[in-house]
Parts: structure tokens; C-alpha cells; sequence
């Protein structure tokens, strides 16, 4: 349908008046327009495009090395060549990518630091899983020398007792403007049985800081 030639047959102020009415329209449409599109990037906000924070888990832990030994000749010794071998399991729930920096993972053994491992830096999918390995040597010349007598104890007793921390840092990234920084820790406790070299028992706790 030609509205111009449609126009034309309507006396002038026929047509000025249809004129108006258009103009009213597109002045109307364009406000209704901007406030749809500012609602459905609401509710993209609040809902799909949220960010929501990473996840870590431990998906497995294994021991590998041989059994510690004690000697008390000619002095009190105990030989340790332990390492605890983790494999990480961080989830990015987000609907964009995950960037990580190095993180970090220690070892301690009655609150001393005994061990510490770095892990590699990168970069999870949205809505993907990666595993991160991570291999903790337990260095029996790090332990403190009042909890020595503590350790042998425990070698002869059966159990050894310790403890893992992990820090993962990173970041969320939206199309280059939203970001949020998070760090996605772990905290484990492992009984170690000796001499089976088994873990008996395992205790972890999860949480994400922002």
C-alpha cells in the first residue's frame, strides 16, 4: 500500500495531522523500546549473566613414597619420603570464563609448614571443570624441632596426621567490563595409616572469598 499517494489525496490538514500522529508514535515507541531492552539486560543481569563464584574440590588424594623409618642409633632419627598427590577439581559455574593466576598449596603437620607446591596458572570455559594436579612432599627437615618427638610418636603409632591448604586466585570476565575477583580455597585433613602408606581418612572444606 503507497501511503505517500495515500496522503497526497487527504486535504493539508489531513495530512499534517496523520503526520503528528506518527511522530507521537515513534516518540512513544523509542522510550518503550529503551525500557524493554533495560529490563531484559536486568534480568540477564540477575540471572544468566550473574557472576557466580568458582567452585575447588579434592577429586582424589594418594600417597606415594615409602613408609617413614625411625632409628635411635647412634641419635634419634626419622627418615620421611612422603609425598601426598592431589588432584584438584575446579568448576566455573559462570556463563563466561574463568581466568586463574598461580596458585598455591601447603602441607603442615601440627600447624608448621612442611611442604609447599605451586600450581600453574589458566583458564576454565564457561560452565567446564578442570583438574589441577598437585604433588605436596612432606619434608621431615622443615618440621619444627619441638614437634619432632611428636612425629616419631606418631610414626610408631600408627598415624600421621596432616593438613593441606590450597589458594587458587582469579578472575571472572564479561565482554571486557564486568570483572570480579575471587580466591577459591581448600582445606584438608588426611590420617595418613603408617607403615600401609594408605589414607585412612579424609576432612576437607571448601569456600570462595571475593
Amino acid at each position: 500500500m503507497n501511503t505517500e499517494k495515500d496522503d497526497q489525496g487527504l486535504p493539508a490538514e489531513g495530512r499534517n495531522s496523520l503526520r503528528g500522529r506518527r511522530c507521537l508514535v515513534f516518540l512513544l515507541a523509542v522510550p518503550l523500546l529503551l525500557f524493554l531492552l533495560s529490563v531484559v539486560a536486568l534480568v540477564l543481569s540477575l540471572t544468566l549473566l550473574k557472576p557466580r563464584d568458582p567452585t575447588i574440590s579434592v577429586a582424589s588424594a594418594t600417597l606415594s613414597g615409602i613408609s617413614p623409618q625411625v632409628t635411635s642409633f647412634p641419635v634419634l632419627k626419622i627418615e620421611l619420603n612422603v609425598t601426598l598427590n592431589i588432584i584438584l577439581l575446579v568448576h566455573n559455574r559462570n556463563h563466561f570464563s574463568f581466568r586463574h593466576g598461580p596458585g598455591k598449596s601447603i602441607i603442615l603437620y601440627r600447624g608448621g609448614q612442611v611442604g609447599e607446591a605451586e600450581l600453574l596458572p589458566g583458564e576454565i570455559p564457561a560452565r567446564k571443570s578442570a583438574e589441577m594436579p598437585c604433588r605436596l612432599m612432606l619434608e621431615v627437615d622443615k618440621v619444627m624441632a619441638e614437634d619432632v618427638a611428636s612425629l616419631v610418636r606418631d610414626v610408631l603409632g600408627g598415624e600421621v596426621v596432616v593438613k593441606s591448604r590450597t589458594s587458587i586466585p582469579g578472575r571472572v570476565r564479561l565482554w571486557k567490563v564486568l570483572r570480579r575477583h575471587v580466591v577459591a580455597t581448600s582445606e584438608c585433613q588426611y590420617t595418613i595409616g603408617v607403615p600401609a602408606m594408605t589414607i585412612q581418612s579424609q576432612d576437607c572444606k571448601y569456600e570462595t572469598n571475593f
